[in-house]
């Protein structure tokens, strides 16, 4: 038994160990629009030689494509659509040469990754809009209404197979077979064994009908031939799901040809499909399309499957088995229950556990955030929950309560039976719940959407005045930015006689636009038609002339450009250390619990020690290790990327105090390396204004923090990581003055 155990436990961390190797591409569960050239909205002054899209998963070429149309609708693609061979997530089309106006462009792909199918359109205008544009992205709720169904049955089938297999070698085989002289009990295995048998030969054949729907169905709402869904990753994956599936059905039919005591030998091998077929499903799951943390995603959702296989597909097989027990004699059936019910509850315990703690993470891969409970997955993933805690709760009332009977009241057996048939039951559905799950877009891309399309707003003091900005819809495209203002007195300041709006792009020097924004009748001054053609972070600058009283300059709002309907997935995310953190978390939690069983059941399941430590044993190396390579990661690259503080007037302030105390000598007031200090200086001090927008935030802060060539010294020693950041701030926000201004760089 315990040999068993430890093989079943060097599979799963072989598989786990599998996952982490290869590492599944980046990819949000759908080939979802990340950006364009020319981006959404764009207004170019000539007409560009391509229309180029990036998406999130790569691509199938056969099935991708794309087409550009003026207002009249005639196409203007100078030939055919195609993804590029090197880099499979970019799709484009060539143009004509003679473009003037609004252009719609409209795409459609099938990901390689998962099967799934996507469509969406936006514009761009050449020279002025003639038409105004507008991006959709066509995210269905379901790929078809038939596909939760086929996945709970694809689901229900590959479980009650491996589940079945586990079943008879975990528990069966050992509850009856392994005491000698009791012929009674080993002649009940044997009915047990081939009813378990050709359950498990009818689970096969139901695996591989609804496989086949299933493929139909994705190529239907793919709109390609099953045929050409082969050549994907996800058609690869499932036909090597479906090649074990049949070579575990012929070892299971095989079984009965061999002595009785080769049979363990044969189980054990027939977990080997199993375990793989549960890996290849794990592969095209949601997790393997969490991008940033998808190997352990994949490596959770196979321990998920495994440990769902062990309980919800052994409920289904005990369910079977309980009525030919019940059979039995008086004086034997309640002795025979009890010894199938000891080796069963350790097994359903461990699963029960690994369910529970696997699926906490999932909900954290998929959700993310609280916002996505409130989504058609997050809905779904609470009725889920609350069906596996009433499963828990049956499961409890029968270990604690019929389970102690069996000997001593003859009725129990009785109440087994329902208690099982209802956890088995309850099973069932919550694979049913689980088919709806996969079939769903995850909770975090549709959350990040709703995120995207929501009003941005921020507000600041100077000057005992409240000025606030509002940027609708916060995204790639036509915005319209809305400023209120409010004397300290919280009166509405509405005499202001100019209010312009300055927008730049924050990485780069990509230029600056103006506007002038026109009083409301609301009181709030409006520019209609800010055009953000790139995503990510802008300086919104604002400059208030009023008759009454002083200039207004608030300083710079920051406002995020988010990616289109179809790329909003980035907005919420699950951040890939602390993804990685957690799984490394789980094993060491598992294996705990795992230690913990173990020692409280030594003397209620006697043949459960030996086994399970081992188990335990292995995940808490493995999650040890996984949190010392993190570790190891970290000293390697302990500077941290990402600037934490945003352009507000105090850290503005603090970052120009800092540099005037440390920067200003070498590098001049204005960042263009004509300070006093640097006038002998060989190489001579960088314009900043010019170099700082060439570079990353990374790469500024270890300029600082570590130096540079031979003139520029490390400040890591005298500064902070706080006080470099406020620098590094000041720095861009000089770039981009100089950008505005258009002061030409003197390096």
């Amino acid at each position: 038994m315990h040999r068993s155990l430890v093989r079943i436990a060097a599979l799963i961390l072989a598989l786990i160990a599998v996952a982490a190797l290869a590492r599944p591409s980046p990819a949000v569960a759908h080939a979802a629009f990340v950006q364009s050239d020319p981006a959404p909205d764009a207004v170019v002054q000539a007409a560009p030689e391509r229309v180029t899209v990036w998406f999130t998963e790569p691509l199938s070429p056969r099935l991708s494509g794309m087409s550009v149309i003026d207002t009249d609708g005639a196409s203007v693609v100078a030939g055919a659509a195609e993804v590029d061979g090197a880099d499979p997530t970019r799709l484009s089309v060539p143009l004509r040469r003679d473009l003037h106006g609004t252009y719609t462009v409209s795409w459609s792909n099938v990901s390689t990754v998962d099967g799934h199918a996507l469509r969406g359109s936006f514009s761009f205008h050449v020279g002025a809009p003639t038409a105004q544009g507008g991006t959709t992205a066509e995210i269905p709720l379901l790929q078809s209404p038939s596909e939760p169904a086929i996945r709970w049955l694809v689901l229900l089938a590959m479980l009650a197979m491996v589940g079945g297999v586990a079943f008879d070698l975990l528990v069966l085989m050992p509850a009856l077979r392994s005491s000698p002289g009791e012929a009674p009990a080993r002649d009940l295995y044997e009915r047990l064994h081939a009813r378990a048998r050709r359950a498990v030969l009818v689970a096969a054949l139901l695996f591989a009908v609804a496989s086949l729907a299933h493929l139909v169905t994705q190529a239907a709402s793919s709109g390609a031939a099953p045929w050409e869904m082969l050549s994907l990753t996800w058609g690869r994956l499932w036909t090597g799901r479906l090649a074990f599936g049949a070579l575990l059905a012929v070892v299971v039919w095989w079984l009965p040809r061999l002595e009785p005591a080769a049979r363990p030998a044969l189980h054990a091998v027939a977990l080997v499909p199993g375990g793989a077929i549960l890996a290849a499903q794990s592969l095209v799951s949601h997790g393997a399309a969490t991008a940033g943390i998808e190997w352990p995603a994949v490596a959770n959702d196979l321990l998920h499957l495994t440990a769902t296989a062990f309980w919800a597909g052994g409920l289904i097989h005990l369910a079977l088995a309980a009525p030919l027990l019940i059979a039995a004699r008086p004086l034997e059936r309640g002795a025979l229950l009890s010894r199938v019910v000891a080796r069963f509850s350790p097994v359903a315990l461990l699963s029960a556990g690994v369910l529970v703690v696997t699926g906490i993470y999932s909900a954290y891969a998929q959700v993310t955030a609280l916002r996505g409970i409130a989504t058609p997955y997050g809905a779904a993933l609470l009725v889920k929950g609350g069906l596996v805690a009433g499963l828990l709760a049956l499961a409890a009332v029968n270990l604690l309560v019929v389970a102690r009977r069996l000997l001593r009241d003859q009725r129990a057996a009785g109440w087994l039976r329902r208690v099982v048939l209802a956890e088995a039951g309850i099973a069932v559905v919550v694979v049913l719940v689980t088919g709806v799950l996969t079939s769903l877009e995850p909770a975090r891309q549709t959350a990040s959407r709703q995120a995207a399309g929501e009003l941005k707003t921020q507000t600041t003091v100077v000057d005992g005045v409240r000025v606030g900005l509002t940027a609708d819809p916060s995204a790639l495209g036509t915005n319209t930015l809305v400023i209120r203002m409010e004397d300290p007195l919280g009166q509405p300041i509405t005499n202001a006689t100019l209010v312009v709006v300055k927008t730049t792009y924050y990485r780069r020097d990509l230029g600056s636009n103006s506007f002038v924004a026109l009083p409301r009748d609301d009181g709030a001054y409006v520019v209609n038609g800010a055009l953000l053609t790139v995503a990510g972070p802008y300086l919104v600058e604002i400059a208030v002339t009023r008759p009454d009283g002083f200039d207004l300059r608030p300083g710079a709002f920051l406002i995020q450009a988010a990616g289109t309907a179809a790329a909003g997935s980035a907005l919420i995310a699950p951040d890939a250390t602390v993804g990685l953190l957690l799984f490394a978390g789980e094993l060491v939690i598992l294996g705990l619990f795992f230690a913990a069983v173990a020692v409280a059941g030594r003397k209620r399941w006697a043949p459960m020690p030996g086994a399970v430590p081992r188990f335990a044993g292995a995940m808490l190396f493995v999650g040890v290790v996984l949190v010392a390579q993190h570790l190891a990661g970290l000293a390697q690259s302990r500077l941290p990327t990402e600037n934490p503080f945003t352009p507000t007037p105090a850290v503005l302030a603090e970052g120009q105090r800092l540099y005037e105390m440390n920067c200003l000598a070498c590098h001049g007031a204005e960042g263009r390396g004509d300070g006093p200090g640097g006038a002998e200086m060989v190489p001579p001090p960088a314009d900043l204004t010019y170099h700082a927008g060439l570079h990353p935030d990374s790469d500024l802060f270890r300029f600082v923090h570590d130096g540079f060539g031979i003139g520029m010294p490390a400040w890591g020693d005298r500064l902070t990581d706080e006080e470099i950041w406020y620098i590094v701030t000041y720095v861009e926000q000089l770039t981009a003055l100089a950008a505005r201004d258009g002061a030409p760089p003197t390096a």
